[in-house]
């Protein structure tokens, strides 16, 4: 809650709530995110619940008046959300399907979100589908993504599929297409059972 300005400069026309959210693990060159809620005159105060605010964040919050010249911003506050939420879905590349070789096809790479944190490692895990058989029936026969190769997995998604390769985060969001191998063993450190296991 606040107070009208004693003084203010002009004619007082009501107050601009800014709240700035910041992920965190973000990047030093990466801006962050400005909302605004505009108020009446007679409106002091304002809140908003941490559900409502952006996931795995720090929440900066400042109030400044409206007049015909813009007033100094009151006081900020700060609040942190760890809620954390998943991603939303990757947008798929649009246009033609790749060309596949006898041995290897590209992948173009889907744009993924940080809002959790960085990424910090990208698997292409290759899995054969029997003839005829649906995505649906291959996930209830090999797993989800996040039990392949685990412990967790049905007995075929703990043998069936292999990792073709693996990316660090900083190399998968500056490659736009990779080409994926020919089953040779992956020596990544981050196909080694732990990383598949850490939801981190």
């Amino acid at each position: 809650s606040w107070a009208a300005p004693t003084e203010p400069r002009g004619t007082l026309r009501g107050f601009n709530v800014t709240y700035v959210d910041t992920p965190f693990g973000a990047s030093a060159d990466s801006d962050p995110r400005a909302s605004y809620d505009e108020l009446g005159v007679d409106v002091h105060h304002w809140s908003e619940s941490l559900t409502d605010l952006p996931p795995n964040s720090e929440v900066r919050v400042s109030v400044r008046a409206v007049t015909c010249a813009e007033g100094d911003k009151g006081q900020e506050f700060t609040c942190v959300v760890t809620r954390v939420e998943p991603p939303p879905p990757p947008q798929l590349p649009a246009g033609p399907p790749p060309v596949a070789a006898p041995t290897s096809f590209p992948m173009a790479l889907p744009v993924v979100s940080d809002r959790n944190g960085p990424l910090r490692c990208c698997q292409i895990i290759i899995i054969a589908m029997k003839e005829d058989e649906s995505l649906a029936e291959l996930e209830t026969r090999v797993g989800g993504p996040d039990v392949m190769l685990t412990d967790d997995a049905p007995d075929d998604g703990q043998t069936e599929p292999y990792v073709a390769l693996a990316l660090s985060g900083d190399v998968y969001h500056t490659m736009d297409a990779v080409q994926i191998g020919d089953e040779a063993p992956c020596d990544h450190e981050c196909c080694q059972q732990k990383e598949l296991t850490d939801p981190g």
